[in-house]
């Protein structure tokens, strides 16, 4: 995912969403 894309859904407010993303690839 690219910062840009991040930053949009920052902006929508899919702070929560985008963290539990990264927790899901951290884990594989």
């Amino acid at each position: 995912m690219d910062s840009v894309a991040l930053a949009h859904l920052l902006k929508k407010g899919g702070y929560h969403f985008v963290m539990a993303h990264c927790n899901f690839n951290l884990r594989g």
